[in-house]
């Protein structure tokens, strides 16, 4: 871990603050984060920014493209797991407590925001004993396990859904959207302009920043159904363990597909995208309505409490996208779906115009600064 200052501050004397981002498991905790820090940035190059997370590979893998410090503590999820699963995470919290202890009195933060995931508790709770202020977002519709147990320590709780509610926490919730980084919010006007640069009807295939094994499977079944399968380009992010076997099965299939483990440059692919099939987690989903991308929705079945239903539920509704229950998923049904919007562009041009409004909100990066910064005391807004 360094905690060395990015500037020297005799050469860059502009005034900043040190805000300290907790999140780990997926990038959903972290890209709305990185948002935010870039949006801190912006206002005041001066700061200094540190995520902390369990130094988890799809966690580094983000980071390792961006600027900011960081650190690592040791946490583990417990709702989901095995008894003995439970125990092992629960025996890490006395050690992840001390270890976000440790690192925020060497980094001094100014403000703490935590993200979700298994780092944001003890660095959220180690900040309070600290006095320290802090903050939580909560991405989701309906919200976790662990930011419902931390509202109860924050100074604010921002959320990504105007309906959102998390008792005993209603005075310090905000709704701010879910913020989404700005490459990603200008790709549709990109589109717009350029156009995306293919006539075949591209398919964007997102199982989550991990990849989804069941998503994965089903579509290389449903390539073995598609009508006109030169009218088909994929672009499909599977998670390390299927890259190989789908890029393989595409190969072997004559499909015109771009396979990777992880992709980096999100904002091309949105801009790219006639269509995606995807999970809805909560930032898979405020991506795609920044982006103007509908989807066919393939929410995880064992997400807690459901919440990527709740999460899908808004563009669904005004017709910006559809609901595929993974236990009505197979090979034949993708392949229907595509085929007709192949078929049926004008069906897509629908659910295209049907998104703006149905989730977030257009500036969250900037409505959640505004807040950090009068929440600190600070003359920048």
């Amino acid at each position: 871990m360094s905690l060395q200052p990015e500037h020297d501050p005799v050469q860059t004397p502009t005034p900043g603050v040190r805000l300290l981002i907790a999140g780990a498991g997926t990038g959903g905790h972290l890209f709305p984060g990185i948002a935010v820090a870039r949006t801190i940035l912006g206002r005041l190059p001066g700061s200094r920014i540190l995520f902390v997370t369990t130094g988890r590979l799809i966690e580094t893998t983000v980071l390792d493209r961006q600027s900011f410090e960081t650190a690592a503590i040791p946490a583990a999820g417990i709702k989901g797991k095995s008894v003995m699963d439970k125990l092992r995470s629960m025996a890490m919290l006395p050690r992840g407590l001390f270890a976000s202890l440790k690192i925020l009195r060497q980094f001094k933060p100014d403000v703490v925001m935590g993200m979700g995931g298994y780092s944001s508790g003890p660095v959220i709770i180690g900040a309070w004993i600290l006095g320290i202020p802090c903050v939580i977002h909560e991405q989701n519709r309906l919200p976790g396990m662990t930011n419902r147990l931390l509202s109860r320590f924050a100074n604010r709780v921002y959320v990504s859904f105007a309906d959102t509610q998390i008792a005993g926490a209603e005075e310090k919730i905000r709704f701010t959207g879910n913020p989404v980084r700005e490459e990603i919010m200008a790709c549709a006007a990109t589109r717009e302009k350029e156009g995306k640069g293919d006539s075949r009807l591209t398919v964007l295939i997102l199982g989550g920043s991990q990849g989804a094994h069941s998503i994965n499977m089903a579509m290389l079944d449903a390539v073995g159904h598609l009508e006109h399968p030169d009218n088909f380009r994929i672009i499909h992010q599977t998670g390390s363990a299927d890259a190989q076997q789908v890029r393989d099965a595409y190969a072997e299939k004559g499909i015109s597909a771009v396979v990777s483990a992880f992709f980096n440059d999100m904002a091309d692919l949105y801009r790219q995208a006639d269509i995606s099939v995807c999970r809805a987690g909560a930032s898979t989903v405020a991506e795609l309505a920044a982006a103007c991308v509908p989807a066919v929705f393939i929410p995880f079945p064992h997400a807690a409490d459901n919440h990527q239903v709740a999460n899908a539920e808004a563009m669904v509704t005004a017709g910006a996208a559809q609901l595929l229950p993974e236990s009505e998923m197979d090979g034949g049904e993708l392949a229907a779906r595509l085929n007709h919007f192949e078929g049926n562009r004008t069906s897509l041009e629908t659910m295209k115009g049907a998104i703006p409004g149905t989730v977030g909100a257009p500036d969250a990066a900037g409505a959640i600064a505004d807040d950090l910064l009068r929440l600190i005391g600070s003359d920048e807004t």
